[in-house]
């Protein structure tokens, strides 16, 4: 057979007619597990796999440990089913961090809003109780509990009166020590 013919065979299916040629490397059937991949493969998924449980891990105890909010974050695009595109994986983990972050940054601003609304009208026990997320709502509780709030000691009515010679002179004062001190 010359050379000619035999790439005449190989393209047209073989010299016995219409069956094709077995394919010489068949792709991997799941029921084949990770055989096929060799050491070097074998020790990559490994590696993948425990990673994945990693961040697994992560996420749940990230869910665990955030306060329930009023308003559910926005989930993120799902992988598709599969598996296998890391870019679409690592997205989803990136919007997840992203939303994480977003609600944080939005306690701490509000956090920071209540101290600055509340400073010097509230004491800092009373300033904790305010539940407001808005200016208008923090204000509003503000103006509502500020009234029923007494800072500071109570005035002494006698502050900045003068006597008006009801003390007496030192001499007044010297004989009523005597008559109360002597027996």
């Amino acid at each position: 057979m010359s050379k000619q013919q035999m790439r005449l065979r190989f393209i047209e299916g073989g010299e016995g007619g219409g069956t094709p040629a077995p394919n010489p490397d068949p792709a991997p059937t799941p029921e084949a597990g990770d055989q096929h991949l060799g050491d070097a493969g074998k020790r990559a998924l490994d590696a993948e796999r425990a990673t994945v449980k990693d961040l697994k891990a992560q996420l749940a105890a990230a869910k665990a440990a955030a306060p329930a909010s009023k308003e559910t974050p926005k989930e993120p695009a799902k992988a598709p089913e599969g598996g296998g595109d890391e870019v679409t994986t690592r997205l989803a983990e990136l919007e997840k961090q992203l939303n994480a972050e977003k609600e944080a940054r939005e306690i701490a601003e509000v956090s920071a809003l209540r101290t600055r609304l509340t400073a010097g009208k509230l004491p800092p026990e009373i300033a904790e109780l305010i539940t407001g997320t808005t200016e208008e709502e923090i204000t509003a509780q503000i103006d509502k509990l500020a009234p029923h709030i007494k800072s500071g000691p109570a005035p002494n009515p006698q502050q900045g009166n003068p006597s008006q010679g009801r003390g007496g002179s030192l001499a007044a004062g010297r004989d009523r020590y005597k008559q109360s001190h002597s027996s």
